[in-house]
């Protein structure tokens, strides 16, 4: 049998989920398939380069030394470790994109910096805010714990008494503001991790069990790991289908109970009775919602008129529908931006008044915009006068970025505190189960709801989903945009949204009148 190479990215990989690290080596184009299921048009790869690139700023350009001859064809070939060692030979003070072959292990590191005492430090780049779990203890993410000590292992291996074992990860400053041109020295935060790393014992242990069972057949494969509860796309390679177990809001929460159902082949909702019902009981409020949701779905369609009635008629006149479009990206683009923040760059609103009459106003970013201060001013101007019921699909995140804005220009504080006072999640219907619909698939979101309740669709859409959005909006202040996307494009998209929103509220209207 072919030896097989592990990488970092499969050690990893199977560390946090032994099922995808399968189809990563076994089924390449399912794999792919996966990630981008999960993580749509988002380009992780380029947000790492960024932050890769800023790190390159803190030193001079000639104290950073590329691998000697580097081929991006390589790949695992022994060649590059040969060269990458070839250039250490040589002493530079810092190495860019180092490989090393040990046995059948591959890594490719971002940085190696020569310290004080002549040997090399190991610097992982990463592009996030913070790299510590938000528990008391703040521990390093496990993620990260795996991917650098696994780095820490083969560099032992390899470079021997020129490696002096410690590892760093520098990565984004939440805290920076951006201030004209960026400053490298402050954006890039740095944290020496070696005292959180696994132990070679247990990079071993690892590494015996992915020889030992990667290659396996499906079936000797899924006998070695079971289902447990992991992403069923993952698993299963297929996302949940509907009307089963996996779709009951929150459920994944209670791994135990799920599980325990899974293993008696009950997952159809509607097959569960009163032993299941006693099985998974809770004194949990939350964990109680599961037995609401499933006696609820096995009545079919519940509306609860007298509710949803009292809900409505306490939203005041006029009735403002609105939605951001946001960029998020490491590097602040723009001005008074933080790194990752999510940025209001584009809005829309549908303004409802009392005789049902609506008007729409949009804006969008400008390209080679430096800040999103247009966008704001005009977003107040269109209001005007705050008052009535500000109606959106998910309150925190609207909330969240009001408050931000106002933190960045303290002018509109009172604007955007009275939007947030008067505020109503349009959602809230549906994810207290007031409205409840088996279509919608065990979700509030309105991509779900909508399509039950109306002819919309996003479907012909150039633009059809947030996250695509949003790298577009990125490209357009650059003045980017791919030819077979337009601004009126994003325009649409984003009218959408709004429109969308009054659709629902027209919808229970009629339906509690």
């Amino acid at each position: 049998m072919k030896q097989i190479i592990i990488t970092k990215s499969l050690f990893k990989e199977f560390c946090e989920n032994p099922k995808l690290a399968r189809w990563h080596k076994n089924d390449y184009v399912i794999y792919n398939k996966i990630n981008q299921e999960l993580y749509g048009a988002m380009n992780g790869a380029l947000m790492g380069q960024e932050v890769e690139n800023m790190v390159k700023k803190l030193r001079k350009t000639k104290d950073i030394s590329v691998v000697a001859g580097y081929n991006p064809k390589w790949n695992f070939h022994k060649e590059y470790s040969d060269a990458t060692q070839k250039t250490l030979s040589f002493d530079p003070k810092i190495v860019y994109q180092a490989g090393f072959v040990w046995d059948n292990l591959f890594i490719k590191c971002d940085f190696l910096k020569l310290n004080e005492h002549w040997k090399y430090d190991l610097i992982e780049v990463k592009a996030k805010n913070s790299i510590h779990k938000s528990s008391k203890n703040q521990s390093l993410l496990d993620d990260l714990i795996t991917d650098c000590s696994f780095q820490k292992y083969v560099l032992q291996k390899t470079l021997w008494d020129k490696f002096s074992g410690n590892v760093w990860i520098y990565h984004l400053n939440k805290e920076y503001l951006r201030q004209w041109d960026i400053a490298p020295n402050e954006i890039i935060a740095k944290e020496n991790v070696t005292e959180e790393l696994f132990t070679n014992d247990w990079v071993e242990k690892q590494i015996d069990l992915i020889n030992n069972s990667i290659c396996l057949s499906k079936q000797d494969f899924e006998q070695k790991f079971p289902y447990q509860w992991e992403n069923p796309l993952i698993y299963f390679w297929e996302s949940p289908k509907n009307w089963t177990i996996w779709n009951i809001p929150y459920f994944k929460t209670a791994k135990k109970k799920l599980l325990s159902l899974y293993k008696i082949w009950k997952t159809n909702i509607i097959d569960l009775g009163k032993n299941e019902l006693k099985l998974i009981s809770s004194k949990d409020e939350l964990e109680n919602s599961f037995q609401k949701y499933i006696t609820m779905f096995q009545k079919w369609v519940q509306f609860d008129k007298e509710k949803i009635s009292s809900t409505l008629n306490k939203l005041k006149f006029p009735l403002f529908f609105y939605d951001y479009e946001t960029i998020v990206w490491p590097i602040p683009i723009l001005q008074w931006t933080h790194p990752r923040q999510q940025v209001v760059v584009q809005y829309s609103i549908h303004k409802m008044d009392l005789n049902g009459e609506i008007s729409h106003h949009e804006w969008i970013i400008s390209p080679f915009s430096q800040t999103n201060k247009n966008v704001i001013d005009k977003f107040v101007n269109d209001i005007w006068n705050p008052k009535g019921t500000f109606v959106v699909r998910n309150k925190w995140f609207e909330n969240s970025r009001n408050q931000e804005m106002w933190e960045m220009y303290p002018e509109y504080k009172k604007f955007f505190e009275q939007i947030n006072s008067n505020t109503f999640d349009l959602m809230d219907v549906f994810r207290n189960l007031d409205y409840f619909d088996p279509a919608f698939d065990g979700s509030c979101s309105i991509k779900k709801v909508l399509p039950v309740l109306s002819d919309i669709s996003y479907d012909d859409m150039t633009v059809s989903n947030g996250s695509e959005a949003s790298d577009y909006l990125y490209q357009l202040i650059q003045n980017k945009l791919p030819i077979q996307v337009s601004t009126q494009d994003l325009l649409d998209y984003c009218k959408q949204d709004t429109r969308a929103m009054v659709e629902i509220y027209n919808f229970l209207k009629r339906k509690v009148s």
